[in-house]
């Protein structure tokens, strides 16, 4: 993702908030103009964060399910 460090990032005198907002709105207008019901930035900004959690409790399950023994006999 090429807008990750912009997006994602923590404030710095190099990354504002209206920088944030502004990658934020481009990216919105992209999406908008595919096609869906109008998104706001707000709505934006939730999906994310939803598909971010989403993301981590999928891997942490996926590890979990690794750490697993395989349930047989002890030899």
């Amino acid at each position: 993702m090429e807008n990750r460090e912009v997006l994602f990032g923590k404030f710095s005198c190099k990354l504002t908030n209206e920088e944030k907002e502004k990658k934020f709105g481009a990216i919105l207008k992209f999406i908008n103009a595919v096609g869906g019901n109008g998104r706001s930035i707000e709505d934006l900004k939730s999906k994310l964060k939803q598909l971010k959690c989403r993301t981590v409790a999928n891997a942490r399950k996926n590890h979990k399910e690794l750490q697993k023994t395989g349930g047989g006999e002890a030899v």
